[in-house]
C-alpha cells in the first residue's frame, strides 16, 4: 500500500475566504479497488455496446450498416459538444457533501443503466421509427455516460497528488475495464443464445442487456460510495473560454488526445470486426467469445507488471510498446486467415497492447492537467478529462461509422445471414488486420515525435506547483 501525503490545501482561501479541509492520509487499497470497480461497471456497458450494438442494429432491427454507422456518428457529434460542456460544468460546480466530482457520479448511474437497456430493446415500429428510436436512445445513453465518466476520470486527480499514484489508479481502472471486457465477451454470445435461441433474437439481446445492466449499476454505485476526494482544491469557477484557453496552451494534452483517438480507433475497429469476422468469415460464432475473451483477459495478468514497468522505463515507453504490439497483432492477423491458432496469437498481442496502453493513458491524463495548471495558472482538470473522454468516444464513433460504411460498400446484407458473398467476408478479414497496423503506426509516430512530458518535467511541475500553493498559504496567513 502506497503512502500518500497530499499537499495541505486546507488553509488556502477562496475569494469569500472560505476554507477547506484536507487531511494527511494513505490512499487505501480499498479505495483503489473501488475506483477500479467503477470502471468495471462503466465498461460492462461500453464493451457490450462496442462489440454487439452494430450487430444488433443490422441483424435484429434490420438497419443498414451505413445508417447504423451514421447513428454512431450523430451521437458522437453531439458528444463533441456535451463532453467539454460537462467538463466545464464540473469545474463550475461547487462541492457538496459528496465532493466536486462524486456528486455527478451519483446522479448518473441509474439513468445510464436505463438507457443502456433501452438501446437493446427492439420497438415494433416501421423502419424510420426504429432508426429515430435507436438514435435518440443511444444519444441519451451517451449523455448519461458522460455525466458519470467525466467526473469519474477527474476523480483520480483529487484522490492523491502523486504522479505515481495516478499511474496506480490508472492500472486499477484498466483492471476494471479488462475484467468487464473478459466477462462480457466470454458470456454474451452464450447468454444471447440462451435467452433467444439465435444471434438475431431481439429477446436474447434484451435479456442479456438487462442482466448486464443490473450488475453494472451495482458496480457504478460501488465506484461512487467506495472512493473519497481527499485533495480539496476549490478554485473559483473557471469560465468555459478559459478552459478552452488552457487546453489550447497544453501541448501534451493535445498530443495525448490524438493518441487516445488512435488507440480507440484501433480497439473500436477490432471489437466491431471480430463479431462479423467470426460469423461470416470463420462461420463460427463461438470465435467471437474466444478472440475477445483472450484480448481482454490477458491484461488481467499483464497489468500486474505495469506499475513496476512504468516506474522502471516511464509512461512514454510503455505506450510505445503497447502501440507496437497493436501493429504486430495486425500483421499476424493478416497471415492467420482462418487458422485458429494464429488468430489466438494475434489476440494475445492485442491483449498485450491493452495491458500497456489504456492504463498508462489514464495515468498520464492527470499529469497533463497538472502541466496545464503549471503553465497557465488555470486548473481545468474536469475539462481536460472531458476532452480525453471525447477523444475516446470519437475514436470509437469513427470506427463504427467506418465499419458501417465499409460493410455497405462490401455489399453486406443481414438477410443473407451466414451466406454473405466471398468478397464481403474477405473484405472484413482484411480490414481487421490493416486497421490495427495503420493506427498503431500513426499513434507511435505522433507520440514519439511530439509528446515531451517526461518524468523530469513532471517532477519539476509537481515541485513548483507545491511551492506555489505553499506560498499562497503563507500569504494567506
Amino acid at each position: 500500500m502506497m503512502e500518500v501525503k497530499p499537499i495541505d490545501l486546507s488553509r488556502i482561501p477562496t475569494q469569500n475566504n472560505q476554507r477547506r479541509e484536507v487531511r494527511f492520509m494513505k490512499l487505501k487499497l480499498r479505495e483503489k479497488i473501488c475506483y477500479g470497480i467503477g470502471d468495471l461497471g462503466f465498461d460492462l456497458f461500453a464493451n457490450f455496446i462496442g462489440s454487439y450494438f452494430m450487430l444488433f442494429m443490422t441483424d435484429v432491427l434490420g438497419i443498414s450498416p451505413f445508417v447504423g454507422g451514421c447513428i454512431f456518428g450523430v451521437a458522437r457529434i453531439w458528444d463533441a459538444i456535451n463532453d467539454p460542456l460537462m467538463g466545464s460544468i464540473v469545474e463550475h460546480g461547487r462541492p457538496n457533501k459528496y465532493g466536486r466530482y462524486r456528486k455527478f457520479m451519483l446522479y448518473a448511474f441509474v439513468p445510464m443503466t436505463v438507457f443502456f437497456i433501452l438501446c437493446f430493446t427492439a420497438p415494433n415500429l416501421p423502419m424510420a421509427g426504429k432508426i429515430l428510436y435507436i438514435g435518440a436512445i443511444y444519444i441519451f445513453y451517451g449523455m448519461s455516460s458522460t455525466m458519470y465518466q467525466v467526473p469519474y476520470g477527474s476523480l483520480s486527480s483529487v484522490m492523491s497528488t502523486s504522479s505515481q499514484d495516478y499511474a496506480v489508479l490508472g492500472t486499477f481502472r484498466d483492471y476494471g475495464a479488462n475484467i468487464s471486457g473478459t466477462v462480457v465477451n466470454a458470456i454474451a454470445v452464450s447468454m444471447i443464445m440462451f435467452f433467444g435461441g439465435s444471434m438475431n433474437s431481439s429477446r436474447g439481446f434484451l435479456f442479456t442487456a438487462i442482466s448486464i445492466g443490473i450488475v453494472s449499476c451495482g458496480c457504478l454505485f460501488i465506484g461512487f460510495i467506495g472512493t473519497k476526494e481527499h485533495v480539496r482544491v476549490d478554485p473559483e469557477p473557471v469560465p468555459f473560454k478559459d478552459c478552452l484557453k488552457a487546453f489550447a496552451a497544453n501541448r501534451p494534452s493535445q498530443i495525448l488526445c490524438i493518441m487516445i483517438i488512435c488507440a480507440s480507433l484501433g480497439m473500436g475497429f477490432r471489437m466491431v470486426w471480430t463479431s462479423y469476422y467470426a460469423l461470416y468469415y470463420l462461420q463460427n460464432p463461438d470465435m467471437i467469445a474466444r478472440i475477445l475473451t483472450i484480448t481482454f483477459s490477458l491484461p488481467l495478468v499483464g497489468l500486474l507488471f505495469v506499475p513496476g514497468l512504468t516506474k522502471l522505463i516511464g509512461k512514454k515507453a510503455m505506450l510505445l510498446i503497447g502501440n507496437t504490439c497493436l501493429v504486430i497483432s495486425g500483421v499476424i492477423f493478416l497471415f492467420a486467415g482462418n487458422n485458429i491458432a494464429w488468430n489466438t496469437v494475434a489476440a494475445v498481442c492485442c491483449g498485450i497492447c491493452l495491458s500497456f496502453t489504456y492504463s498508462v493513458i489514464w495515468g498520464i491524463l492527470p499529469d497533463t492537467a497538472n502541466y496545464g495548471e503549471w503553465k497557465t495558472g488555470i486548473r481545468a482538470t474536469g475539462f481536460i478529462y472531458a476532452i480525453g473522454v471525447f477523444a475516446l468516444k470519437l475514436g470509437s464513433a469513427i470506427a463504427n461509422m467506418g465499419a458501417g460504411t465499409y460493410l455497405q460498400i462490401l455489399g453486406y446484407d443481414p438477410a443473407l445471414g451466414m451466406e454473405q458473398t466471398v468478397g464481403c467476408a474477405h473484405g472484413i478479414y482484411l480490414a481487421n488486420g490493416w486497421t490495427s497496423i495503420v493506427l498503431g503506426l500513426i499513434g507511435s509516430i505522433v507520440f514519439l515525435l511530439f509528446f515531451k512530458l517526461d518524468k523530469a518535467t513532471m517532477d519539476k511541475v509537481e515541485r513548483e506547483l507545491a511551492e506555489r500553493r505553499a506560498k499562497k498559504v503563507g500569504t494567506a496567513e
